[in-house]
């Protein structure tokens, strides 16, 4: 049987798993490896006598630490007080929905709104342990969390629709004019 609809209430746990998914750490790994990079040429730059451990080793390991402090002191005390606040202040992101689909459309209904988006206006999607996220832009997305789908079947049609009707994470698109 094939589910076209699921009741969605999203939490505080939900959208700060979708700001973590969002954010990623490709970005932050790549600042750490350039980091790196430089840190470990730098003193070979110039043409001067390098000792390993002063000159390379150390600045190296100071970078490594800051870097990783500011990357877990963001995903792990940052975000989620930034979130839980967000949260908090956005009642609408608060209340329970309905979540239907077919094969034009993605609907979303509330006693407060009604929205219908056609699959085209997504530009990519996203899947994590515990939500799907389906972007509307590069900042803007809605939130699908996986608890709410009835079982595993459910949850593998959506996957494949999801395949079907929109650019995965990474793939590119078409630009239109």
């Amino acid at each position: 049987m094939s589910v076209d609809t699921i009741n969605v209430q999203l939490t505080a746990q939900d959208y700060l798993a979708a700001n973590r998914l969002h954010g990623g750490l490709t970005r932050q790994f790549l600042v750490f490896a350039a980091g790196i990079l430089a840190f470990g040429v730098m003193p070979y730059v110039g043409g001067r006598r390098v000792d390993f451990i002063p000159d390379v080793l150390t600045p190296v390991a100071v970078f490594v630490a800051f870097v990783l402090a500011v990357i877990l002191g963001t995903r792990y005390l940052y975000l989620p007080r930034r979130t839980g606040r967000l949260y908090a202040q956005q009642k609408s992101m608060q209340r329970p929905f309905a979540m239907r689909w077919d094969e034009d459309n993605v609907y979303f209904d509330s006693e407060e709104y009604s929205a219908r988006t056609p699959w085209s206006d997504f530009s990519k999607w996203r899947e994590g342990k515990d939500i799907f996220m389906l972007y509307l832009s590069d900042v803007m997305f809605r939130i699908v969390p996986k608890r709410d789908f009835p079982d595993e079947n459910a949850m593998a049609e959506f996957r494949e629709l999801l395949h079907r009707k929109i650019a995965p994470e990474g793939a590119k698109r078409a630009k239109t004019a």
